[in-house]
């Protein structure tokens, strides 16, 4: 898949790092849904179908463990690929992501704007196309 084409969401209820993600992407080529907090995040998810979701994991209204229980368990929603972006940086934490369905745990005192770009360029490159 063409990452310059591709929607992303990001699920994060800290709108100064929502932007800061955004721009980051924007001035890369790529586009990012922002969604803020976890209701809004599957509301978004079922709206635009994206081909890669990065979802934090603590936010005040739904966490994250929750939001990708319930995106796991829509058959619609089950094959997107979600990769974890916290600061929640305890190895329980990320075993129960992982185990939960997500691909990917990446803490984000640990990883660049940048960097997290690059990673999803290059994960979504090895996406197939929607159906």
């Amino acid at each position: 898949m063409d990452p310059k084409r591709a929607t992303i969401l990001l699920i994060e209820d800290d709108r100064i790092l929502a932007d800061m993600y955004r721009l980051k992407f924007e001035v890369s080529g790529l586009g990012l849904l922002v969604a803020f907090g976890g209701y809004e995040g599957l509301d978004s998810a079922k709206k635009a179908k994206p081909d890669l979701i990065l979802l934090d994991l603590r936010m005040d209204d739904l966490d994250g463990f929750e939001v990708l229980t319930r995106l796991k368990a829509d058959p619609t929603l089950a094959h997107i690929p979600v990769i974890l972006l916290t600061n929640m940086s305890e190895k329980d934490n990320a075993e129960k992501g992982l185990a939960l369905g997500a691909e990917a745990y990446v803490l984000k005192s640990k990883i660049l704007p940048d960097a997290l770009v690059a990673r999803v360029t290059a994960r979504l490159a090895q996406v197939s196309p929607r159906e």
